[in-house]
């Protein structure tokens, strides 16, 4: 996959700075970056006052070696010389400091990465992240506000915005990113809290996953749309104990599995749209709820894949599954309940439950395509299925 090249190509040097500012901020300009990277070793404020660039390959822009440093882009370009032979970070931060911030501006052309951040406590704002092999990166408790991470491309694993343990993304953006190996859109680590953003047009050849949150998480508000891969595709991925709500995913993509929301258990899918997920092979879910999951309120719609599939111990209220292929909603676990959920015109089945001691009660399944409304194991509470519309049991399912 070739770049698209959004912003404009520069040049490239080099200093280490060793002096404390001196009435408030050190300015960096094109004449300090004359032997890269420019290494700073004492806490303070720096600010870009031009457009800098550097062409000198295996290098990089800004290494930071001190707690508590500030980096004000100022609406400026940091670029490296966009060569796949194998430049560092933009901006580099080794894992022993901590408190660094960036903000306000552009980096592109480092085929390292364009920040890798490995401290505690960062903050990235404003920061667009272009045309390197990958976007952001940091460590534990990063703050990370209305970043762009567009049109980043490597051979091997990839993302647009990555951040471990206890990170708080909000309002960024991440498209058009590639990945030979794996590409995560935004990935975040246990405990962290995804909001606000927007995943688009990404794809990994061996997996992708639009966004990734750890266990005991929470997304919300957020969207993706068009992830895809050659093995397996994941819209929005969250970890045991985690919370996924007003969130939608559309047309993800695969040659194997693909999954639209994939909760691992013990969590809660709320409020959400799962529509037009795309397997080759038929595999996945627009909405796969892993153990003790509580589904509430959300649509599966027009999946090429079950439009809903229900673990052990879950629990789904007033969804609705629309023209899915094969099957609306499967119970493929134990001990489920599924009531007031409306499943229509699916392909094959609107409701299957292959496992035992599940609860169906009080759902609608209407204008299945070619098949059976209801596909019911023994072994199972299923209320009457009800045609007539007149209803004798409260809890009854009604079929037409």
């Amino acid at each position: 996959m070739k770049k698209q090249t959004l912003c404009a190509l520069l040049l490239f040097s080099v200093l280490a700075v060793c002096a404390y500012p001196e009435g408030g901020r050190i300015g960096l300009s094109q004449a300090d970056f004359t032997s890269a990277p420019i290494i700073i070793t004492v806490p303070g404020n720096y600010v870009l006052t031009e457009n800098v660039s550097v062409s000198t390959f295996f290098t990089g822009g800004i290494w930071v070696q001190a707690d508590d440093v500030t980096i004000d882009l100022n609406g400026f370009t940091l670029e490296g010389p966009s060569d796949s032979s194998g430049a560092d970070y933009g901006i580099r931060q080794d894992s022993q400091f901590r408190g660094l911030t960036v903000k306000n501006g552009f980096i592109k052309g480092w085929q390292g990465a364009g920040i890798y951040a490995g401290g505690e406590g960062n903050r990235f704002d404003e920061v667009t992240l272009c045309a390197n092999a990958a976007g952001l990166n940091s460590g534990p408790g990063a703050q990370i506000a209305r970043c762009v991470a567009v049109e980043n491309e490597t051979s091997a694993d990839g993302y647009g915005i990555l951040a471990t343990a206890g990170a708080n993304v909000s309002s960024c953006i991440s498209m058009r990113n590639w990945a030979g190996g794996s590409m995560s859109g935004i990935w975040v680590g246990d405990g962290s809290v995804v909001s606000d953003c927007v995943v688009a047009r990404i794809y990994g050849v061996s997996s992708c996953q639009g966004i990734y949150a750890g266990q005991g998480s929470v997304v919300s508000r957020c969207s993706v749309g068009e992830a895809g891969s050659s093995t397996n595709a994941v819209g929005i991925s969250a970890g045991m104990g985690s919370t996924v709500s007003e969130s939608a995913v559309i047309t993800c993509s695969s040659s194997g599995a693909v999954y639209g929301i994939y909760s691992a258990g013990a969590g809660m899918i709320s409020h959400c749209a799962a529509d037009y997920q795309d397997s080759t092979v038929t595999n996945g879910a627009g909405i796969r709820a892993g153990e003790s999951t509580y589904v509430l309120e959300s649509v599966a719609c027009g999946n090429d894949v079950q439009g809903m599939w229900l673990g052990n111990g879950c629990r789904s209220s007033k969804c609705l599954t629309r023209f899915n292929e094969p099957v609306g909603v499967q119970m493929g676990g134990q001990d489920a309940r599924m009531q007031d959920c409306l499943n229509a015109v699916n392909l094959d089945v609107n409701v299957q439950v292959w496992s035992l001691g599940n609860l169906i009660a009080r759902n609608h399944a209407i204008s299945v395509q070619f098949g059976t409304n209801y596909e019911v194991i023994a072994g199972n509470r299923f209320e009457p299925e009800e045609t007539s519309g007149v209803f004798t049991n409260a809890w009854a399912n009604f079929s037409r």
